[in-house]
C-alpha cells in the first residue's frame, strides 16, 4: 500500500502501475504531450494520442486517435492494442471498450479512488475508506 499514493513515488523513487502512470501523466501534460489513461482492470496504462481529446463519449474518434500504448510499469514501454488484448484474455477479463480508449482526468480519477478503495481492508481502514467515497463525491460533482 506504501507505493500507492504519489508523494511515495517522489519520496523513494519506487511506485505501482497505478502512481507511476499518474507520475507518466501528469508530466506529459505538463509537457503538452497529449496522453490519456486508460483503464484495464487490474492495470493502469497509457495511450498516447495524435491531438488533445476534447469529447470523451465519442468512441470511434477516441480509437482512432490512439497512436501507440505506453506500460509505465515496464520502464515506458510501448505497444499495441494486439498485446492489450492478450493481456485481457490471459486474465479472462470481459474485454469492454473502456479497455482501450482513452479517459478523462476525472474517470482516472475516480478509478485511482476505488482502486485505493480496494486496498483497505481492515476494519481500522473504515475511516480511509469513507473519506476517499466522500472524495470520490467531490468529483462526481
Amino acid at each position: 500500500m506504501r507505493y500507492s499514493y504519489l508523494n511515495n513515488i517522489i519520496d523513494t523513487h519506487k511506485g505501482n502501475h497505478f502512481t507511476l502512470g499518474l507520475l507518466y501523466l501528469t508530466l506529459c501534460q505538463q509537457l503538452e504531450i497529449p496522453m490519456y489513461g486508460v483503464c484495464l482492470s487490474t492495470h493502469f496504462i497509457l495511450a498516447r494520442t495524435k491531438d488533445y481529446i476534447t469529447d470523451f463519449n465519442d468512441n470511434d474518434h477516441l480509437k482512432h486517435s490512439i497512436l501507440f500504448y505506453i506500460n509505465p510499469f515496464n520502464r515506458g514501454l510501448a505497444f499495441s492494442d494486439r498485446e492489450v488484448n492478450i493481456y485481457l484474455k490471459k486474465l479472462n477479463i470481459n474485454v469492454s471498450e473502456k479497455h482501450y480508449l482513452p479517459a478523462s482526468n476525472k474517470a482516472i480519477l475516480k478509478e485511482y479512488i476505488q482502486y485505493l478503495i480496494n486496498l483497505y481492508k481492515k476494519p481500522e481502514d473504515d475511516w480511509v475508506i469513507k473519506d476517499l467515497y466522500r472524495l470520490s463525491d467531490v468529483i462526481d460533482g
